[in-house]
């Protein structure tokens, strides 16, 4: 309650509620690739991995999530990908290929770097 008085002793008394709200000040962390290796004859869009990270201060499905290079991988959701065969990829680096999982909660961001390998496939099965 507040009370305002003025100079001839006459006052004046208002309530009021005040709701203080949680801040989002905290990165999100704990960033986790389920997977780290795709096998060599995997084609365009398949599943690299499935992200996750966690976040106190925000519902950890609004978390977004980012990668770099970007030139040969997506990401979908939560699902990281390849944006073409990685047959076509693995001629250009060399396995493994560090990347950079950047994930955002609308005002922190945090970084974690995975190294993902290319496993070769036997055919002769």
């Amino acid at each position: 309650t507040i009370t305002v008085t003025d100079g001839n002793h006459h006052s004046f008394d208002r309530k009021f509620n005040f709701t203080v709200g949680n801040i989002d000040d905290t990165a999100p962390t704990n960033i986790v690739l389920t997977r780290v290796s795709i096998a060599l004859n995997a084609t365009a869009g398949a599943i690299v991995g499935i992200l996750s990270a966690t976040d106190v201060d925000t519902d950890n499905s609004k978390l977004t999530y980012g990668v770099n290079p970007s030139s040969w991988l997506l990401i979908t959701g939560n699902q990281l990908k390849v944006k073409s065969s990685v047959a076509t990829i693995a001629k250009i680096f060399t396995s493994p290929i560090r990347i950079f999982i950047t994930v955002r909660d609308g005002t922190s961001t945090s970084t974690e770097n995975f190294d993902i390998a290319f496993n070769a496939v036997n055919t002769n099965i």
